[in-house]
């Protein structure tokens, strides 16, 4: 079968069935790593401010970003095997492999460098050169030289990263896959903070500066396992980042938060804790803010909706449609047929067509075009028209700002207090999937031919969360909550408060200083506070969230299953089903050492625990693809 196909055809596949022949040693440890261009390269300037012409983007573009040679490396088995397997694989170009000394050979390839000897290979990505560059977008053979010379040869002990202990005991960690990050490179870059410092936002400009990332290192190792794949991570920092992190992030949630669990049937959590009188002197002596005016802009976004209600916007958005429909014309909703589709596990989609066009859309790129060749209005009208739209979406922004700052004016709040009412831990909890009817407008027909405008209503997924936060001051928590209950925004119910405003009931719970807010009509924590006993979920996941500075438990695979329902689109829900066929669970935790450095661990758990997770994936993906390919 091998003789019909073209070398490079013969190459990739004796990299699949048979990879030794390749001369590759890929059944051992591989690297990658990146090499920062100016280090090898110094005339290369990386942070020149120099401009280029992006012939990839068409379009001039300033370069002070760092660039980097990426670097693969691969032990070889056997050097002669590997020789004939690269001038296969690049056999259209006739490939010419040349000698680099020392037993080093090298082919070069557009932006791909490989250069080899008998022990091992280093696959280089170089940065990209513009053709309209002063290099004309080539290396020359005296930088080529330096490059090779750099992957080459060891580095002196001095400089050579293996040196550092930290690194060092990083790599040693027994581990399918490592990956190490030195922030240190970001210390060298002091232009990249004296950028961020000149922004008014900053006040104390001694904070963040090259120093804070001195002496930072990051560990981050995969393993495939039996039944699941293992996601370590170790953080360490260097004094400065420390001193700020750790009265931020080295606390737990405490116990009585934890205790929702045992409150509530639910199927995931995700909790999280922190100081936020920390956060608060971190934030108050690095920055220049004012919490009145984010809140604020909170309340203009979350509300905008409330304010479309306005009478005065209301009348602008009356005229805004009425010049859409001189314009534009109708808008027509296409005919909605019956037709339906049906998955492989049997579960119904509607094929109806939602999608909405322009009665009037003509179709020119050029917008110009289309104005001078409109039926009914000529160019003078049609600008006037778009000039007094623009208008009026200045009137309707400027007009719910205005709203905005009543609002919040009238609620009396001093903006600083709310860095005192919580403490800075909470617990999201996801109970199930839901759908909740959504209503749309559309213009239609009528019997008569007229277009008339018609309310409708889909149903579109929802999920059932509760969101649980720990009160730090019950009397600023009450204060707020009874301008709340005075502005109508929340009203008592019995021994709930229920949200009014917003397109889905909300509900407040408030117990021993745990604030809960849920959407969730049938919760109610109070149901399983008599409890006697307590499931092995409640004790696991209980231990879990106090003993971790944050963590989640996701059952991935139940959510992907009861999702299937919700998803219009028949190949996503195929996508989901057969997702869920193979994932578990997900578990998270992160928590601090003594030194304040961070240790996280993710568990992603396959259905079978007997198999391993390559091949697991293998099989999962090996399935979508004759799933659709059938098709």
């Amino acid at each position: 079968m091998l003789h019909n196909k073209t070398a490079e055809e013969r190459a990739i596949i004796k990299l699949f069935e048979t990879p030794d022949e390749t001369g590759l040693n890929i059944k051992t440890e591989m690297y990658y790593y990146d090499i920062p261009e100016e280090t090898v390269l110094p005339s290369s300037k990386s942070k020149s401010k120099s401009k280029e012409y992006d012939d990839d983007y068409y379009s001039y573009s300033s370069s002070t970003s760092m660039r980097s040679i990426a670097v693969v490396a691969i032990p070889l088995l056997n050097k002669n095997n590997f020789t004939n397997f690269i001038k296969d694989i690049y056999y259209k170009s006739n490939p010419k492999v040349m000698k680099a000394g020392k037993g080093f050979s090298f082919i070069k390839k557009s932006n791909t460098l490989i250069v080899w000897n008998a022990e091992k290979v280093f696959f280089c990505m170089l940065p990209y050169r513009s053709y309209y560059s002063s290099s004309k977008g080539k290396y020359s053979t005296s930088e080529l030289k330096k490059i090779i010379k750099t992957l080459a040869h060891p580095l002196p002990s001095s400089k050579n990263i293996l040196s550092n202990s930290k690194i060092l005991n990083g790599l040693g960690f027994d581990s399918d896959i490592t990956y190490v990050f030195n922030s240190n490179a970001w210390s060298s870059m002091p232009w990249l903070f004296e950028e961020i410092n000149r922004e008014d936002a900053i006040k104390d400009t001694t904070i963040l500066n090259s120093e804070l990332f001195k002496d930072n290192y990051s560990f981050s190792y995969i393993n495939f396992e039996n039944g699941k794949i293992v996601f370590t991570g170790n953080q360490f920092y260097g004094e400065k980042l420390a001193n700020i992190i750790t009265p931020i992030f080295n606390v737990k949630p405490s116990t009585k938060l934890a205790n929702i669990l045992y409150q509530t049937p639910v199927t995931s959590y995700l909790n999280y804790a922190f100081d936020l009188s920390e956060v608060h002197k971190f934030i108050d002596k690095t920055f220049n803010y004012s919490m009145d005016t984010l809140l604020i802009d909170y309340i203009r976004e979350s509300q905008d909706n409330v304010f479309n209600t306005d009478s005065l916007i209301v009348r602008y958005n009356a005229e805004i449609d009425t010049i859409d429909f001189i314009v534009n014309g109708p808008d027509e909703s296409l005919y909605e047929t019956d037709m339906s589709t049906i998955t492989d596990s049997g579960t119904v989609y509607s094929d109806e067509a939602e999608a909405e066009y322009d009665a009037y859309d003509y179709g020119y790129e050029d917008d110009d075009k289309a104005k001078y060749e409109h039926e009914t209005l000529n160019w003078y009208q049609l600008d006037s028209l778009e000039e007094r739209q623009d208008t009026l979406y200045e009137m309707i922004d400027n007009r719910k700002d205005t709203l905005a700052k009543e609002l919040y004016k009238s609620f009396n709040i001093n903006g600083d207090d709310f860095w005192h009412i919580f403490k800075g831990e909470f617990i999201v909890l996801y109970h199930a999937m839901t759908t909740m009817d959504k209503k749309y407008k559309v213009y239609e027909m009528d019997e008569e031919f007229n277009y008339v405008e018609v309310e409708k209503t889909k149903k579109i997924p929802m999920p059932l969360f509760s969101f649980a936060l720990t009160i730090k001051s019950d009397s600023l928590f009450n204060k707020y909550l009874g301008i709340l209950i005075k502005k109508g925004i929340i009203k008592k119910e019995k021994n709930r408060y229920m949200v009014v405003i917003g397109e889905m009931n909300q509900y407040i719970w408030v117990n021993e200083s745990i604030c809960i807010l849920t959407n969730d009509n049938n919760f109610n924590p109070q149901k399983h506070t008599s409890a006697t006993t307590k499931s092995d979920y409640e004790i696991v996941n209980y231990e879990r969230i106090i003993n971790h500075q944050s963590g989640a438990y996701i059952e991935i695979g139940k959510i992907l299953g009861s999702s299937v329902q919700f998803t219009e689109d028949k190949e996503a829900a195929e996508v989901l089903e057969i997702l869920a066929k193979y994932f578990d669970e997900i578990v998270y935790v992160t928590e601090f050492d003594k030194n304040a450095n961070v240790a996280t661990k993710t568990d992603v758990l396959f259905n079978d625990d007997k198999k391993n997770s390559i091949n697991s994936i293998y099989e999962m993906i090996n399935e979508m693809y004759v799933h659709f390919e059938k098709k």
